[in-house]
């Protein structure tokens, strides 16, 4: 009975560890960080589908708008004109090996979670 009593008298405090990661970037923030890392002037010829040339930056600018912006695989093949929802989950997926295996994108990553 006694230990019963000390139980109940205890006082417990809840500890969160977690960290929240805020999405709120706009995707124009996004690309034209993208941009300067690769050196390209005109953007809009760069989200047209089916050009080799711009393949890497379509995969991490796909990984990078789902990552940072919160925006869902539907929004961000919207936004990056006239592709399905499926490209746009394989360019995610792409995008993102394609981060994990360079460190110049992981500085790029750094610089996202900067500003």
């Amino acid at each position: 009975m006694q230990y019963l009593e000390e139980f109940q008298n205890e006082q417990y405090e809840y500890r969160s560890y977690k960290i929240v990661l805020l999405r709120d970037k706009k995707p124009e923030e996004i690309i034209k960080l993208i941009d300067n890392k690769l050196g390209i002037k005109d953007t809009n010829e760069l989200m047209y589908k089916w050009k080799r040339k711009t393949m890497d930056f379509r995969r991490i600018t796909a990984y990078v708008l789902n990552a940072f912006c919160g925006m869902g695989i539907n929004e961000v093949a919207g936004y990056m004109h006239n592709i399905t929802a499926s490209c746009c989950a394989n360019l995610r997926n792409k995008g993102y090996e394609i981060i994990q295996g360079n460190s110049q994108w992981n500085n790029l990553i750094a610089e996202l979670y900067e500003a």
